[in-house]
């Protein structure tokens, strides 16, 4: 790219079904044979909405929503089949709405929650967002210095992911 920019999102998603589109009509036999699947791993998605309320520790929450409507038919315009749903930290370890919307778009979503790394119920809150809203994958996010040191903790870390074999 002449400016320097790196790819975005959206070019690359458009280059590349740009490019499927003339191998198809050009009667490329290797797109004939392999169908391109594109995910989008990181998406977040959240509500302003008194049943989602924001942390009391977010003092400027996001203005605007980010629907899953909204991606949706961004994913139609661009070709994405499928997106991972990452519970939007800002959230906190409350994973309700990106959960609900999992459970309303089952065959488009996967997604990643938070559990709070520090709490003792941190295992059981993990297995109830699996359990409940079918999320499948955890997002820990450690701070820099002492504040993130949980993340050496082995005997808290067990608790979480379960001992390593």
């Amino acid at each position: 790219m002449a400016s320097g920019n790196p790819l975005s999102r959206r070019n690359f998603l458009q280059g590349s079904a740009a490019t499927l589109l003339t191998a198809v009509a050009t009667g490329h036999a290797a797109a004939e044979e392999k169908i391109v699947r594109i995910i989008d791993p990181h998406v977040h998605v959240w509500k302003n909405d008194p049943k989602y309320p924001w942390p009391k520790e977010v003092k400027d929450p996001p203005k605007e929503d980010a629907l899953p409507e909204t991606l949706l038919e961004l994913m139609k315009t661009n070709g994405v089949e499928n997106t991972v749903l990452v519970h939007v930290i800002h959230c906190r370890w409350d994973c309700r709405y990106a959960g609900d919307v999992l459970k309303a778009h089952r065959n488009r979503f996967m997604g990643v929650c938070r559990v709070d790394p520090t709490a003792d119920s941190a295992a059981d809150d993990l297995s109830r967002w699996v359990r409940d809203y079918r999320f499948h994958g955890l997002r820990l996010s450690p701070a820099t210095g002492a504040a993130g040191d949980w993340i050496n903790d082995r005997k808290r870390m067990d608790r979480i992911l379960g001992p390593s074999r």
